[in-house]
């Protein structure tokens, strides 16, 4: 596991393997503000506890996807 001097370049490599693995994200539904605060609450973590970004991916990813789910839900 590669270890990020900085936020900012751990962040760069969550993003790139999110690209890589999950795919663009461009759905037209972009990030809420709600979405973007608890996104970076998950980056500052692993972070800090020196996580994969594989491991962040996920979790981001996971939680997008429970959080769409619960916001469709509410909407239909």
């Amino acid at each position: 596991m590669p270890k990020y001097e900085t936020l900012k370049d751990y962040l760069y490599g969550v993003a790139d393997y999110i690209g890589l693995e999950y795919g663009d994200m461009e759905n037209g539904q972009p990030l809420t503000d709600d979405e973007k605060y608890t996104i970076r609450q998950i980056v500052i973590g692993h972070y800090e506890s020196n996580d994969s970004v594989a491991n962040t991916s996920h979790h981001i990813m996971e939680y997008l996807n429970t959080s769409r789910k619960w916001i469709k839900g509410l909407n239909d």
